[in-house]
């Protein structure tokens, strides 16, 4: 999603609410269905809105899942909110974004007019 747009995966045909239980202690509540891509069969979870927390859906391979527990969807609604289950969010890295382009021109040291270049500069090379 190099572009900020939300991804937008078809609508599952079937499937049923439960409880994911996954290696590493997690647990995530929702919609659950199957979603194929790339030549392989993933785990789909759509979790349900939750307070503030928009609608999204998470894609798990078969070997990060230890169990599925089916459930009603009032009960997997309420556990998909006491989990706090979240999105991945965007982030950013404001040392790398403060930082001017380099102004190193190639390889050469002669041609580098950039005295914090760190291949080049006066630290450098």
């Amino acid at each position: 999603m190099a572009d900020g747009k939300e991804l937008n995966l078809p609508e599952p045909e079937n499937g049923f609410w439960a409880l994911v239980e996954l290696f590493g202690h997690q647990r995530i509540a929702g919609f659950v269905s199957e979603y194929q891509f790339g030549g392989e069969t993933f785990v789909r979870v759509d979790v349900p809105q939750v307070d503030s927390t928009p609608t999204f859906t998470k894609l798990y391979g078969k070997g990060a899942i230890y169990a599925i527990s089916p459930l009603v969807e009032p009960l997997a609604r309420r556990l998909a909110e006491s989990l706090s289950a979240a999105p991945l969010r965007a982030y950013e890295l404001p040392q790398i974004a403060a930082q001017p382009a380099a102004k190193c021109l190639g390889n050469d040291p002669d041609e580098c007019d950039d005295p914090e270049c760190p291949v080049h500069g006066e630290d450098g090379a």
